[in-house]
Order: C-alpha cells, then sequence, then structure tokens
C-alpha cells in the first residue's frame, strides 16, 4: 500500500507527464481524456494547481510554436475554473 507522501510525489509526476503529453502532441486541440484527467488532479489540491502553472511556464520559453500554444489552451482551460489558477497567473 502507497503512503500519502509517495502517493502525492506520484500525483506531481502523472501531472507533469498529463502536460508534457498535452504540449508535445503537435496537435491544434489538446487531447480531451488527458485535459479531464490533468483537470481531476489539480481539483485535489491547490499544490497541483501551482505546480501546473510551473510546468507551463517552464514550457511557455519554449521557442516552439505548438508548445506554446497548448500551453495557453491548458492555461484557458484552468484559469476558467481555478481561482488559485488565476491568482498566480
Amino acid at each position: 500500500m502507497m503512503n500519502q507522501s509517495s502517493q502525492f510525489f506520484e500525483q506531481e509526476r502523472h501531472l507533469k507527464y498529463l502536460v508534457h503529453k498535452l504540449t508535445h502532441s503537435g496537435k491544434a486541440e489538446l487531447d480531451a481524456e488527458k485535459l479531464k484527467k490533468l483537470k481531476k488532479i489539480c481539483k485535489s489540491s491547490n499544490f497541483y494547481i501551482a505546480r501546473l502553472f510551473q510546468f507551463l511556464l517552464t514550457d511557455f520559453k519554449r521557442r516552439h510554436a505548438e508548445v506554446r500554444l497548448s500551453c495557453f489552451l491548458i492555461c484557458n482551460e484552468i484559469f476558467l475554473r481555478s481561482h488559485c489558477f488565476r491568482l498566480l497567473v
């Protein structure tokens, strides 16, 4: 059985994985299933929202327009739903 700290770490790792998959897909639209999983993780704690914000800021610095567009689309989705995210932005 996983203890709480390892489960917390696992969720953070999964969040990072989802952000990477969404931003590096090369598609004009976000994968709905992956986005749904990302939002579910973010709903569980403001800590994950802060981490998501950090992951997105890192990807916004990339010199690749499709990656930045995907970051913007994720920001838009989370911005509409999270007060914590709006404060960070």
